[in-house]
């Protein structure tokens, strides 16, 4: 089975114990940071977790933005 973990916002999720398997599902509109924010945050870490993010205002830059971290 699955186990799936929620936090209201980034740093909350920054204060947990990051897990070192899974995938991240990261809301873009957090309140703090935005989900590219803390997608950027967690690869400088050198968390490499494959990460989806959503959105309800997409936008080509967001996209491009989104793409280019690794």
């Amino acid at each position: 089975g699955c186990r799936c973990l929620t936090f209201k916002t980034a740093e909350a999720f920054l204060a947990s114990e990051l897990p070192a398997e899974g995938l991240l599902i990261i809301d873009h509109k957090l309140p703090g940071m935005t989900g590219i924010d803390l997608l950027r945050l967690l690869r400088a870490r050198g968390v490499r977790l494959p990460a989806i993010i959503i959105t309800t205002h997409p936008s080509v830059a967001l996209l491009a933005e989104a793409t280019h971290l690794e």
